[in-house]
């Protein structure tokens, strides 16, 4: 079930802007960090740790909203896009055959979301048929742990009806977003405030105190609303200002547009890759 929690989201907001904000770890330091995994798994000789590498987008999460905040719009943008490559690349060479992954229950929402916000295509479709792949042997998912990715999903295939096979909870926010998408703007602004309360009580900020759901990925960034808006204005719709706190952020005012990031320039990347391709000298 999803969480019924009343608390005050703009305690939730202000902590995690000052998180973001004073993050202290160097961009080089990151990216030996990251290096360490990769060494590590090589010595191992082990495909599917040096896969699970490709999973480490937190670090270019926090580092997007750090500098973001910190009003570096190039490097935030450019850490934002380049951690959906990552994920890309992590979720198209999963085997849901022989290994399920929950880890990748929260992080197809974000996957999803993103790409369709950056307008690649061609991941935002990879993403989907590698999605239904995961549904046909993680029959349950849908209804028990991926709230905002089965949201997300059904934006995807404009599922706008008969929901209860993907939400066991017909009150959900995601559930009244859905059935109510062609509403006025005026009509459905009280659902679409509540929806950045839902984003910021699904942050890594409240991990300690809503137990067995699904976090959203990105704390300052609702792509999943971003996602909403987008799917309303192809129906005609004008794209509301949503007064909320959350929509005024240095993070969710990002223009995505401005990133100049290529996955064929990033250097470990393509070394991970490289290495992943090697398949019958690395063992799973």
């Amino acid at each position: 079930m999803e969480p019924s929690l009343k608390t005050d989201t703009t305690k939730i907001l202000k902590k995690l802007i000052k998180f973001y904000k004073e993050r202290n770890i160097s961009e080089k330091e990151e990216y030996e960090f990251t290096e360490s995994f990769v060494d590590k798994y090589l010595l191992e000789n082990n495909k599917a740790s040096l896969l699970r590498t490709l999973g480490l987008t937190a670090n270019a999460e926090a580092f997007a909203q750090h500098y973001l905040l910190k009003g570096e719009v190039s490097k935030g943008v450019n850490k934002l896009v380049q951690g959906i490559h990552w994920m890309y690349k992590y979720i198209q060479l999963q085997n849901f055959y022989t290994r399920t992954t929950p880890f990748l229950v929260y992080k197809f929402g974000y996957a999803m979301g993103i790409s369709r916000l950056l307008g690649k295509d061609e991941i935002l479709e990879t993403i989907m048929a590698k999605f239904e792949e995961f549904l046909r042997y993680e029959k349950t998912t849908m209804v028990t742990h991926s709230f905002h990715t089965s949201f997300l999903y059904l934006l995807y295939k404009k599922y706008f009806t008969s929901l209860e096979k993907y939400f066991d909870n017909e009150d959900s926010i995601y559930v009244r977003l859905l059935v109510n998408i062609e509403k006025s703007n005026q009509e459905l602004m009280p659902l679409l405030i509540e929806a950045c309360d839902n984003h910021l009580i699904r942050s890594s900020a409240m991990s300690n105190k809503v137990i067995d759901t699904e976090f959203c990925c990105l704390d300052l960034y609702p792509y999943e609303i971003f996602c909403y808006l987008l799917v309303r204005k192809k129906m005609g719709f004008e794209t509301p200002i949503i007064p909320h706190k959350l929509m005024e952020t240095l993070v969710a005012t990002a223009d995505l547009s401005l990133a100049t990031y290529h996955p064929e320039d990033d250097v470990l990347l393509m070394k991970i890759l490289s290495l992943l391709e090697r398949g019958r000298e690395i063992r799973f």
